[in-house]
Parts: C-alpha cells; structure tokens; sequence
C-alpha cells in the first residue's frame, strides 16, 4: 500500500544511524516514544500535538496496528476542530487532517477492513481536493485502487489508478506517477487475461499493448530518475520500481512469442536486483530466463538457473516463487528421469500453491472416502448376510434393491458434499495464503523504505552539522571583504571544506579536497577541520610549512597509516595567509596551485604531495614548500578543487578542462564574485551528473 512519507525527528534519525555501528540503536527508539508522549499528551498547542502525534505514529507504524489506528484518530480529531479556525492556518489543519486518514484508511485495508478503508481514503480525498493537496489526493486514489485490484474490481481500480497517475504527473511527483503506471500495467495484464479466457485474442492483444506502453513508461521514467543522486526517500524506490516492470514486460514478451527481446530484459533485470540485492525480483527474472531455457529443451541449463530461482525465493519466504520455481524444477527433473528430485520439488509445489487447480489432492481425497466407505459396506453387508438366512429368496431381492437404491443415493451426496468441501476449503487456503504472501512482501518493502528513508535524513541532519562548521563568509568579509565562494557539493554532505581563521594581524583562508565525496569525504572534512584549530589555534603554529607537516602528521596517525593500516585516504589542500598589515601573502600546498591575476594570470604551483595517505617510503618526500607574494598590482586571488576542471559536459560530453578554467579566471577581471563561475559552470554540466564535489573561493582586492 502506498502509505504518505512521515517526518520522523532528525535528531532521532541521526541518533540511531551513528548508534548502529555500536548496536544500541534501541535504546534511542523508546526515550524518543516517550518525548513525543509527554508532548501529545500534555501540550496544550495543538499544531506541537499533531507534529507530535505525527513523529509518534512514524515510530510504530511498522509493528503496532492497533496503535497506529488510534494515533491518527486523534490526529484527524484534533485536526478537524481546527479546520476553520483561522484562514491562515486553515491549510496546515487540512493538510494534517487529511493525511490521518490516508493513514487510517491503509491500516484498515491491511486489516481487511474494506468499508472503513474506503470511508476514511474519501474523506482525505475530500480534504485534500479542497485545499488542492495533489500529492494526498494521489495518494488516496492509489490506495483505493490497491483496495479494489485486491477485490479482482478491475474497472474501479483502474479508474482509481488514472485518477492518481493525473495527480501525480500534476503534482510533479515522479515516484506517484510511476506506481500508477506500474498498477495500471498489472490491471491491464488481468484484462489480458480475462480476455484470453474468453478466447477473445483481439480484445486480448489491446490490453497486453496497454500494459506494454505503462511499462515502458514506467522503465524510461525510472532511468531518468536514477540519472541524478538518490539522495531523497522517494527516489530510493526507483530502482525496485524499474526491475519489478523489467520482469513484467519480459513475462509479456514470452507471451507474444517476442523470446529474444524477453531474455535480454529478464537479463538486464536481474542484474540490476544482483546490485541492489532485490531477491524477490531476482527470483522473477531467473525464473522467466528458467522458462526460456526449458522450452529450448535446454534442461541442464533450465536447472541451473531454476535452482538460483528456488534458492531466492527460499530468503526471502517469497511462497509464490517458490511454487512456480519448484514446478519448473519437478518438470525439469522428470524430463531427465530424475524422480526422487523430482519427486522432492513436487512436494514443495504442492504445500506451496495458492492459484493452481488442486486436482491430485481432490481426487486422493475422493478415493479414501470411497474406501472408508467400501469398509461400511462390508460391515453392512455381513450383517445383512446374518438375515439373508432368515427371510426368503423374494424378501431378499427386494431388500437388496432397497439397498442398492439407498447405496446410491448416499454415494451421490457424499460425493457432492466431498467436493463442496474441497472447493471451499481450496477457496479459503488460496484467499488466506494469497493475503499472507501479499502481506509478508508488502511489509518486507514497507521496512526496506523506512530503512532507507532514515539513512536518508540522517544524512540531510550531518548536512546541516557540516555546514555550521563552515566560517560565514559574512565573517570573513569583515576582514577580506573581497571573498566569495563556490561551493557545490556532488552529494548531500561534502569532501571539500574551507576554513578561515584571524589572529591579530594575520588571516588564514584554507581549501581541502578530502578523498572521495560524500559521508566518506565529510568525515575526512570533519578530521582536517579539527586538526586545524589544534595546529593554529591551540598551538599557535603560524608557519605554513609547519602547518602542513604537522596536518600530514595528524592525520596519518588518526588513521594509523604509519601502523600497518592500508588505507590511503587524505586530503589536498592550499592555505592562504594574509599579513594584513604589510600587504602581502603567503601561501603553501599539498597539490593545490594558486591563481594570481595582475595584468596577466600567474600560477603559484604547490608542492606535489598531499596530507595523509599511505606511503612506503615517506623519507624521501619533499618538503612542503612556502611562497611569498607582494600583493601589489593584484586584482584578484583563486584558488580551487578540481571538481570544476574534471566536469563533463558540453556538446561533446568532455571535460572542462584546465584551459577553460584559466580562460574563465582571466575573464572575470571586469566582475566581482563567483556568479558568472556558477552560470558557466551549469550551462556546461547542463543535465548531466555532478561528478565532484566542487569549491572555489575568490579574493578581490582593492586595487
């Protein structure tokens, strides 16, 4: 079910991603409970109460039905008596209002609950019209449509499924537009087969073209998704999205005989579920490639692969694979005279179906009934025998037709009533087995985004922790009131930094490139942040060569690189030290150049090694290297990473390149600041993919 996304306490979410490598995540959940409690319960602000009661329900969604139902109806409460309070809150009270029921009309459908479900997903539908909530209003008709596909209500889920495929695409939401897409190739595939059924092949060849189109829909949106940084809950669901629609339109192509165009996609599939470790879907496409091999009578292979299938959906308690995988190998197995395997797999086939005809167990059943009641007969008929002796040849033959007719007659309704039994009892085994599966995978995927949906966040928090380590570059200006910045990290978080400090008369300005980008780069950034102030703050250490030296030190014992350890992370870095009083620079490297623009660009190289990394031989390193520059004449100061250099872009996909770079800085001595950096930096990624992080900083000075 689609279920709208919660905003759970960011402070929590980091908490419990930090706390996960030591393992006491737990003991973070119940003190967070608890907080949102004690403000639910005894706040008297209703907007504190339902953020409250909002966080709360995010918490226990996943194992507390019962909970969850109450939380939201005394959010939709709450919410309701606000409703027309005020105008300027009138949308946060609706928006509130109609996500509780959203939420209470999933949990109802979870509990088979269909009327409540539907009552409470129309009066969010209700809401959400009114204040023009799009994204709510999709939502709902989704959830609805889910509720009428389960009821096999084709029509009415279908026209659910096209109301919130138009809502999503209105609303801009990729992730609602693509499930619609995917429900609507599912429906259309039912018609299909419905169709077929009725041996209508025309009516059945336009249903499977339908379902063909949202399913290619389904793959190019996801693709373009996945092109930019999952970096957001709903993208993470892309990737399932894509290989789920891969795996169906393969099983349509098998269908309309197109078996080439199937393999190739099953293929493609199953690769992208290898990378994401998708074992339900992993199971789908090796069992479709399975298939193809079995009908080219390619038994040893159809085996191999079969097996794969099985052992997937063995992980993940997938009981419909396991049922088709285990029928494919009994197939495969009796076809190469192979009957204990085979036998072995049957027996699997049989405890795991839930939607083929059941007509081995109906006819073993039938035959003991038979012989539970041929023993009755020899009962009857030895005690019938005990009168035979005692009543004539006429009686006898009378009584033996009566018999006979009686026989008859009870034969006929035990053998109505045997099936009549058997075919509820197969009816109420496949309804129970089919909502069960539906379930266990609908919560393995609902735990799956929770997941991911908290790493996310927690990451989007360490943004803000990062970014209240940088200086302001208000701050700096007071003493530099030339500088400017670029910085644009690749990822949420960054491996580039910068860092200024003043000390009386002297400022230094610092730019690293910490290795990789990303949660690795930022902690990198988070280490040379803090060596910094040790080394020039709490030391008092103003030679820049020293400085560096003692950063290289620093950061390689932090990582024991001198101690067996492998690693080789580290950084680049230049750093800036103004003498604000003699109108000069100093300036040293670790691979950084600095740029100088007087009437021409000169370039001040760095020295060739960087801080930290592993090195066998760390003797025979030069130097670092410190250069002393009269700012007399000079315009302006660059300095950068080079993420800006190493971009690709441009109508030949190419790098942009050092050159342009040098051309960029020697133009902007008629401009101030980094905008036109900015412009032609975006101009030139234009839609393709950050490949860096990427900063640049700028000191113009007074001329």
């Amino acid at each position: 079910m689609s279920r709208p996304q919660f905003t759970i306490s960011k402070f929590y979410l980091l908490l419990l991603v930090l706390t996960s490598l030591g393992g006491f995540a737990q003991d973070v959940v119940n003190p967070a409970i608890d907080s949102l409690k004690t403000v639910a319960n005894t706040s008297e602000n209703d907007s504190l109460k339902l953020e409250a009661l909002h966080e709360w329900d995010a918490l226990i969604y996943w194992y507390d039905q019962d909970l969850d139902i109450e939380l939201n109806q005394r959010m939709a409460k709450i919410a309701s008596k606000n409703l027309h309070k005020d105008k300027s809150s009138s949308n946060y009270y609706s928006h509130m209002y109609a996500t509780a029921k959203n939420n209470m009309g999933v949990a109802f459908t979870d509990r088979g609950e269909y009327k409540k479900a539907i009552e409470s997903l129309m009066n969010c539908l209700k809401i959400a019209t009114k204040v023009a909530d799009f994204k709510l209003m999709a939502d709902a008709h989704n959830n609805m449509g889910n509720i009428y596909a389960e009821q096999s209500n084709f029509s009415q889920a279908t026209a659910h499924y096209e109301n919130s495929l138009q809502l999503g695409i209105k609303a801009g939401n990729k992730q609602v537009e693509i499930a619609s897409r995917g429900n609507l190739g599912s429906i259309f595939t039912s018609y299909a087969d419905s169709a077929l059924k009725a041996n209508n092949l025309e009516l059945e060849k336009l249903y499977l073209d339908s379902a063909i189109t949202q399913y290619l829909a389904t793959i190019e949106n996801c693709e373009k998704e996945m092109q930019s940084d999952l970096s957001t809950y709903e993208q993470s669901a892309f990737p399932y999205y894509m290989i789920i629609s891969m795996n169906s339109l393969a099983s349509i192509h098998i269908r309309n005989n197109n078996l080439k165009e199937a393999e190739q996609l099953a293929i493609e599939a199953l690769e992208r579920g290898e990378r994401i470790n998708y074992k339900s879907a992993m199971a789908s496409s090796l069992l479709i490639l399975a298939n193809l091999h079995f009908e080219r009578n390619e038994i040893k292979s159809a085996i191999g692969v079969g097996e794969k299938a099985k052992n997937c959906a063995l992980e993940v308690n997938d009981a419909v694979k396991l049922r088709e995988s285990s029928f494919l190998l009994y197939n495969c197995y009796r076809e190469i005279g192979n009957t204990s395997l085979a036998l072995l797999n049957y027996e699997v086939y049989i405890s795991k179906r839930d939607s083929i005809d059941n007509e081995a167990n109906q006819k073993a059943a039938i035959e003991q009934i038979y012989k539970i009641e041929y023993e009755k007969k020899a009962v009857q008929d030895s005690i019938i025998a005990l009168d035979i002796q005692k009543i004539s040849e006429a009686q006898l033959g009378e009584k033996e037709a009566e018999l006979k007719r009686q026989d008859q007659l009870i034969y006929g309704l035990l053998i109505f009533g045997v099936l009549v039994v058997i075919m509820v009892v197969f009816m109420y085994r496949v309804m129970n087995q089919r909502k069960r599966t539906y379930k266990i995978i609908r919560n393995q995927k609902q735990q799956s985004d929770l997941q991911k949906a908290k790493i996310v966040e927690s990451i989007t928090y360490a943004k803000q922790i990062q970014n209240s380590l940088l200086p302001k570059t208000e701050d700096i200006q007071k003493v530099l009131p030339g500088f400017s910045v670029f910085y644009r990290p690749k990822d949420i978080v960054s491996g580039d930094f910068y860092w200024f400090y003043q000390s009386e008369k002297t400022a230094y300005v610092v730019l690293s490139d910490c290795t990789g980008h990303g949660v690795p780069g930022a902690f990198m950034s988070m280490i040379g942040s803090t060596l910094l102030k040790e080394i020039i703050i709490d030391s008092r250490i103003s030679n820049l060569a020293e400085i560096l030296e003692k950063l290289d030190e620093g950061v390689r014992e932090l990582l024991n690189q001198d101690k067996g350890s492998m690693t080789d992370d580290g950084m680049e870095l230049g750093i800036l030290k103004f003498h604000l009083d003699k109108d000069e620079l100093e300036f040293a490297s670790a691979n950084q150049d600095l740029w100088v623009l007087r009437d021409e660009l000169e370039q001040i190289n760095g020295s060739v090694r960087s801080i930290g990394g592993w090195m066998r031989r760390r003797d025979v390193l030069q130097p670092f290297e410190t250069h002393t520059i009269p700012l007399k004449g000079v315009s302006s100061i660059f300095i950068s990473t080079d993420g800006f250099e190493d971009q690709f872009g441009g109508k030949s996909n190419e790098k942009f390149g050092r050159e342009k770079f040098r051309e960029l800085m020697r133009d902007s001595v008629s401009s101030v600041g980094l905008s036109r950096f900015e412009e032609q930096f975006d101009s030139w990624k234009g839609d393709k993919k950050q490949l860096d992080d990427v900063s640049v900083l700028r000191i113009d000075l007074k001329k």
